[in-house]
């Protein structure tokens, strides 16, 4: 009797698991052969209870078709050797630019800003430690700084390049259009980490969720609030303002980089245009507030008709079709601001690396205009997209840094 109960269940069983494996399989194969560059680099990061996410630590695979190792930290470096007064370290802070997007390890900038300055000073042993981390803003970057870095790693020279995920509305990981600062406020509890990690490792999981999540896109307006940006420009200002303090506090000297990037430029539109454009987008926000949508719509394509390159009108656009039951044309709406992203984020980033000028000025810290050292080698053939480098674009990079760094002294070795 008991067999007769225990063989099917047995069955039932294994065949439920025989199905599992092949959906998982099935899955990788659609993910790997139509999957975009985000549901690629799950399976290289995880969550994380304070920073949102992080690299893993000690992986050993492939990413991008590039080999891919990391440390203990999640970072593409080494272990640093023992401090003496003949060496000198070197710690580069950044986004996935830095980390060496598409990229081997000895073709990132951080490599090769290395060697080069080992080949200029051979009598000194000097470690570059690449501390790029994926989709990182300048606030999780001070906070990655703060818990591993601080008071643990004595370091002669600190490079910050944060800026273009600060401007970024949609968080690279996972987005609910939240700024980093509140998103991040409070640590996720320990139980829920380890049970999103756990799913992580699943293809099913996340081609299932990604999914559910574009159909409901497609057939809803799903605009639960106007996407802000992770970072203000006060925000990132304070961010960057208290990594030159903290790490010229730790005796290092600090270099900070603006960002390149290979984007549609934005074209301010005439003078009386944008007259028109700043009365019927202040009317609409107006109405938008108040509840009157269907003014709010007609002030807003008013405003669009003034400055068509402005996505802000298009979000509120889709919000107020939205809040009146008009979805298919809250999606038009949204589509068309997604896609006038760019030129949005390029203008964006233009303005904070204003603020890291500013910076540079105030906090006396030494600022090298990275656009400027990618425009001599060629903007084209310096990146891979809009904004992560070729081989070439990482050399030079690597060379402005060096350039720099023997210029200023910043390593402290002619003093």
């Amino acid at each position: 009797m008991t067999r007769k109960i225990l063989f099917p269940i047995m069955i039932g069983l294994l065949s439920f698991l025989f199905w599992l494996i092949v959906l998982e399989l099935v899955s990788g194969f659609i993910i790997a052969k139509w999957g975009d560059p985000l549901d690629w680099v799950k399976p290289v990061l995880e969550v994380d209870r304070f920073l949102g996410w992080r690299q893993k630590p000690d992986f050993n695979g492939r990413f991008l078709n590039v080999p891919l190792k990391t440390n203990a930290l999640g970072l593409r470096s080494g272990p640093l050797p023992e401090k003496s007064a003949k060496s000198r370290f070197v710690l580069v802070l950044g986004p996935s630019s830095t980390f060496g997007w598409g990229v081997g390890v000895d073709q990132t900038y951080s490599f090769q800003l290395q060697q080069l300055l080992r080949k200029k000073y051979p009598g000194y042993d000097i470690k570059v430690v690449n501390a790029g981390q994926i989709g990182y803003s300048s606030w999780q970057g001070l906070e990655f700084y703060k818990k591993y870095f601080l008071g643990k790693t004595k370091f002669d020279l600190v490079v910050v390049a944060y800026g273009v995920n600060d401007v970024d509305r949609y968080r690279f990981f996972y987005s609910d259009q939240l700024p980093d600062r509140q998103e991040f406020a409070d640590p996720k509890p320990g139980w829920q980490v380890t049970l999103e990690n756990f799913f992580l490792r699943f293809n099913s999981v996340n081609l299932v969720t990604r999914s559910a999540y574009r159909l409901v896109d497609a057939v809803s307006c799903s605009l639960r609030r106007i996407p802000v940006r992770r970072v203000s420009d006060a925000d990132f200002a304070a961010n960057i303002d208290q990594l030159i303090g903290l790490a010229s506090g730790q005796g290092a000297s600090v270099l900070l980089m603006t960002s390149s990037y290979h984007l549609p430029v934005y074209s301010p539109v005439d003078y009386k245009s944008a007259k028109s454009f700043d009365l019927n987008y202040k009317l609409g926000l107006s109405s938008f507030n108040k509840g009157n949508y269907a003014a709010a719509i007609d002030y807003f394509r008013l405003a669009a008709a003034s400055d068509p390159k402005s996505d802000d009108v298009y979000y509120y656009l889709s919000a107020a079709y939205c809040r009146q039951g008009r979805t298919g044309q809250s999606q038009e709406a949204i589509k068309t601001a997604r896609l006038l992203e760019g030129g949005r984020i390029a203008k964006d980033i233009d303005r904070v690396d204003q603020v890291l000028y500013n910076l540079s000025l105030k906090d006396r810290a030494v600022l090298l205009d990275t656009r400027t050292v990618v425009a001599k080698a060629g903007v084209s053939r310096s990146f891979l997209d809009p904004v992560h480098f070729t081989v070439s674009g990482n050399q030079a990079v690597a060379r402005g840094l060096y350039d720099k760094i023997v210029e200023e002294d910043l390593l402290k070795i002619n003093r």
